[in-house]
């Protein structure tokens, strides 16, 4: 178990990190209903457009996704999670996953392409998502541990 309360989503991401994952920070999101404060990174104006995100969510945890379509169970940093597609989107450019770190807890990490030239999948975003959850997921558990 690990307590996210007070941790910051900018600080999640190491510049090293930010730089393996080929992104840039570009601003943070306050708290909004059962969703933790933000941030994000983005690739743009050239290809590949992306976008990620990771969120500190302390209102509410895995289970606030449990009825999102195409859920699937995953692991990150040993620590059980589920990915699925963006809210209200069908999939096949994002992949949010959520990972399950105490009782009402998540640290949710989102992959969103929005370029055109690239080959995108679901599987393909969810593998980046995974794989940014992965490297968030080292920087926090090094903040709080």
């Amino acid at each position: 178990m690990l307590n996210i309360e007070g941790a910051d989503p900018c600080g999640s991401l190491t510049p090293a990190q930010a730089k393996a994952l080929g992104v840039a920070r570009y601003g943070a999101s306050p708290p909004n209903g059962k969703q933790g404060p933000a941030c994000d990174w983005i690739h743009s104006p050239s290809e590949p457009i992306e976008n990620y995100s990771v969120g500190i969510n302390t209102r509410g945890g895995v289970e606030l996704v449990f009825g999102q379509p195409q859920l699937q169970v995953t692991t990150i940093a040993g620590f059980g999670a589920v990915q699925s597609p963006g809210l209200y989107r069908v999939g096949d450019r994002d992949c949010v996953v959520n990972v399950d770190v105490a009782p009402s807890q998540a640290v949710q990490v989102a992959y969103f392409y929005n370029g055109q030239t690239v080959p995108m999948t679901h599987e393909i975003a969810c593998q980046k998502a995974r794989n940014a959850a992965e490297l968030a997921m080292q920087t926090i558990l090094a903040q709080t541990g």
